[in-house]
């Protein structure tokens, strides 16, 4: 089990401080925003651990699952991809995005060559109240198969998924294990809310004996997703990882 942290691409600070602890995690995953600025990239290029890129959501204008905005999506594609290069990343997440349809994130993304893509699973009702898509199984399972890629398993995504349908979030969860995971991403939550909510994992209702034993027999790597309150350090993030490597 390797554990890691996410930062967004314009946190400059957060950068520096990744930069510092090199010793206490195992990967680094970064969250491309359009428009970073090179000081940020060249500060990235200084990690000595491995970064996963993580691919915008609709915040930054891209939706994968919306024909409509192709012609974003392509142009902000393209910005990733070249991203990752310049990091020398392998890995990039993919959200399947909200209001469209599988049909047009496989479209988007089969053609992408020399990295290996992962699709995370989404809940099903969105912060915005949008209609997400990805957050059953077997459309996962049908992107993995079309793209031949792999899954990043949002354990929170999981759980407020299983509460919008009605279903038990352990069995729904085992339901997702399926299709082997190798990354997943967690956070504290409450599973009677059906929306993000990215708290500390002391706070909320998860079940976390559950959810580290579901990691650990997948001998996964883990991003942990949890609050900054101060963009300035990784303190926070540090504590939550203590705190998981204790339960």
């Amino acid at each position: 089990m390797q554990l890691g942290i996410k930062i967004w691409s314009i946190n400059f600070d957060l950068i520096k401080e990744a930069k510092k602890i090199e010793d206490r995690i195992d990967f680094l995953e970064v969250y491309f925003v359009p428009k970073t600025p090179k000081k940020n990239i060249s500060e990235l290029k200084k990690i000595n651990i491995p970064i996963i890129v993580h691919a915008p959501i609709e915040l930054h204008g891209f939706n994968l699952a919306d024909k409509n905005n192709n012609t974003q999506n392509n142009l902000i594609l393209k910005k990733v991809i070249n991203f990752s290069n310049q990091l020398k990343s392998k890995k990039i997440i993919f959200h399947p995005g909200s209001g469209g349809d599988i049909e047009n994130v496989i479209s988007m993304l089969k053609n992408i060559k020399n990295k290996e893509i992962f699709i995370e699973n989404l809940t099903k009702e969105g912060i915005n109240g949008e209609k997400m898509i990805g957050f059953l199984p077997e459309n996962i399972a049908r992107i993995k198969k079309e793209l031949n890629c792999e899954l990043c398993l949002d354990l929170s995504h999981a759980i407020k998924a299983a509460f919008s349908l009605k279903k038990d979030y352990k069995k729904f969860i085992k339901e997702l294990l399926k299709l082997k995971p190798i990354l997943f991403h967690l956070t504290g939550g409450n599973s009677n809310v059906e929306i993000d909510e990215h708290l500390n994992l002391w706070d909320g209702d998860f079940d976390l004996n559950f959810l580290k034993k579901t990691i650990k027999e997948n001998n996964a790597q883990v991003t942990f997703e949890t609050p900054k309150k101060n963009l300035k350090t990784l303190s926070q993030d540090l504590k939550n990882i203590d705190f998981f490597r204790k339960i």
